[in-house]
């Protein structure tokens, strides 16, 4: 008999919408403040206890950073600035959260005129591009950026919730998304296209969403992309089509154990990522030899004390200059 029942620790999860033990209950209720436009307070009194409270405002409204026309006067010189054409607010904001914290800065506009102004004003790096601006097209702008001597250089990310992949590509456009836009993907096009790097890639293997997003937010760095399987099979599946720099393996999913995880790897396959055991279970020694082949066991209670980090840190000092 397992240890504990995944239904019962979601339904936990559910109830009290906290993560117990792992220290990140106020940080991630903070972010989420943040993303709304609003603050979480604390009023603490020795002897007496905390009071927590959260306020956020009745009508959204984006950033003052993402304001047109406000945003030059906040450039930071030592990032990279990317210019975004979105009407949508929302997009707009979720663009501004996905550079934050990066290497990059943003320039958002929403009409079609103004991403011509900015893209000669800021000379940017990147352009990212929906294609439906109000009741007009994007694509006569595509076709501008790519053949103004100036801009020509400049690479053009397109975004849009039509199907419009090739017909971008024919224009120029160096690479596409579907939206939503993925955090993930984002950066590591930017980083590819900008910086010509490539970025570590890191792929989650769990069922559960909100531990998910906590190795997501913890591991929100340039250099990193978090990529994520929510069971044993599609795991295995993205091993054997992506090429990874490292698995995070819960050992408790839906359709097998994370120990016939490990044990359908191919062993003699030397482009398998190295596989780090993340788990909420009490693992005693017999458990710990059959995870003999993992490269480390990390506990989830110790994700936000920075052990997956040193972990991470360790295995790529290790591997650098050994794997193809």
């Amino acid at each position: 008999m397992r240890p504990s029942s995944k239904n019962s620790r979601r339904s936990r999860i559910r109830s009290s919408t906290s993560l117990k033990g792992t220290g990140l209950g106020l940080p991630l209720s903070r972010r989420l403040a943040e993303l709304l436009g609003g603050e979480v307070k604390v009023e603490s009194e020795l002897g007496k206890g905390s009071k927590f409270s959260l306020v956020v405002p009745r009508i959204y409204q984006p950033p003052a950073g993402q304001q047109d026309g406000g945003i030059a006067e906040k450039l930071e010189p030592h990032k990279i600035t990317v210019v975004a054409l979105e009407d949508n607010p929302a997009d707009l904001a979720a663009l501004q959260t996905i550079l934050r914290g990066s290497a990059y800065q943003l320039v958002g506009v929403r009409t079609i005129a103004d991403a011509r102004r900015a893209a000669i004003q800021h000379q940017p790096r990147a352009v990212l591009l929906d294609v439906m601006i109000g009741d007009d097209f994007s694509w006569d702008l595509l076709t501008e950026l790519k053949s103004a001597p100036e801009l020509a250089r400049v690479p053009v990310i397109v975004a849009s919730a039509l199907e419009d992949a090739a017909k971008a590509r024919a224009l120029g456009a160096d690479d596409f998304s579907s939206k939503p836009v993925d955090r993930g993907w984002l950066l590591d096009a930017l980083d590819r296209l900008v910086k010509g790097e490539r970025r570590t890639r890191i792929l989650v293997i769990d069922d559960d969403e909100v531990f998910r997003y906590v190795i997501r937010q913890e591991l929100t760095e340039d250099n990193i992309r978090v990529l994520e399987a929510s069971s044993g099979s599609l795991g295995l599946e993205r091993v054997g089509q992506e090429k990874l720099d490292l698995v995070l393996l819960d050992l408790d999913l839906p359709d097998m154990t994370g120990y016939e995880v490990l044990a359908r790897l191919p062993k003699d396959n030397r482009h398998i990522p190295p596989i780090v055991v993340v788990s909420g279970m009490l693992l005693n020694s017999a458990d710990r030899e059959r995870l003999s082949t993992a490269a480390a066991i990390v506990p989830k209670s110790e994700i936000s004390k920075g052990k997956l980090r040193d972990v991470i840190s360790c295995l790529a000092q290790e591997g650098s200059g050994a794997r193809p």
